[in-house]
């Protein structure tokens, strides 16, 4: 399985508390959207993605300022590059109980 298999699974909606359907979708909608060219991705699609969750656009300017800061600094580089194992092998614990 890819990633491009699990893409359509992110339309997926429940609203157990009546949250508004159509705020949802708008919502569920920006994934599909900025991950459908994983290998164009960048900061400043996450800067887009922070404008469309509605952070305004100076807090949205801030983050991508700080994360372009952190891909300079290789300290945090070589932790965010540990994450996904860690990530992996947190999620393998969960699974085998």
């Amino acid at each position: 399985m890819t990633w491009r298999n699990i893409l359509p699974c992110l339309a997926y909606i429940e609203t157990p508390n009546g949250e508004d359907e159509a705020k949802m979708r708008e919502y569920q909608s920006i994934f599909p959207e900025m991950y459908a060219d994983i290998g164009g991705l960048d900061i400043a699609d996450g800067e887009e993605m922070w404008k469309k969750f509605g952070v305004g656009d100076e807090i949205a300017a801030k983050m991508r300022e700080t994360a372009e800061a952190y891909t300079q600094d290789e300290s945090v580089m070589r932790h965010v590059r540990n994450l996904y194992e860690a990530m992996l092998s947190t999620g393998n614990a969960h699974f085998r109980g």
